[in-house]
């Protein structure tokens, strides 16, 4: 289509057309930056002699830092105290914070899990694997604050499940909860 320019022509063409447009957007949105950084240039020395000062770099809108030694020796390291923390003042979790949180959160999930038990006929196995995995996203439950509540609870619900539970088995899932072969 354009045989009758060069890539050399065209190569100075897109050069001379990128310089020129930048050149402009430098001039008209920059004008006062691109003036100082000129002026500033012809103020340097051409060759730094040993007699002249360095410049110092530019500290930036804040400025340089300056130490004030009076604010520094206010309070000595021996003067400063911490307290320990006293058995008494730690802070244990609220139990009807967890009743109200993760152990409601626990039990809504066990209804859910004897729910589809029941109405898809699954096997005993597979229930205390899922038992286990529920138990694991909720270890709160697994403490023996909450643990024999829970097994007792599940024994009540579970009339309609296929297979017989007992207490002990359960219990044993509230005492390890992670994957264990039985």
């Amino acid at each position: 289509m354009l045989h009758a320019i060069t890539w050399k022509q065209f190569g100075i063409a897109a050069f001379s057309a990128g310089l020129l447009y930048y050149l402009i957007v430098l001039f008209k949105y920059y004008r006062q930056e691109a003036i100082a950084l000129l002026s500033s240039r012809k103020n340097l020395p051409a060759v730094a002699t040993p007699g002249t000062a360095a410049q110092k770099p530019d500290q930036g809108i804040f400025g340089a830092a300056q130490f004030d030694d009076s604010e520094m020796n206010l309070v000595d390291a021996d003067e400063l105290n911490f307290a320990e923390a006293e058995p008494d003042e730690i802070d244990l979790p609220d139990t009807k914070s967890q009743l109200l949180g993760e152990v409601a959160d626990f039990m809504q999930e066990l209804k859910v899990l004897l729910r589809i038990t029941k109405e898809a006929g699954d096997t005993k196995e597979n229930f205390l694997m899922l038992l286990r995995l529920l138990i694991s996203k909720h270890p709160v439950v697994a403490t023996a604050t909450y643990a024999e509540s829970i097994a007792t609870s599940i024994i009540e619900d579970a009339a309609g499940l296929p297979f017989e539970l007992a207490l002990a088995e359960l219990e044993q899932e509230f005492i390890n909860p992670l994957f264990t072969e039985e």
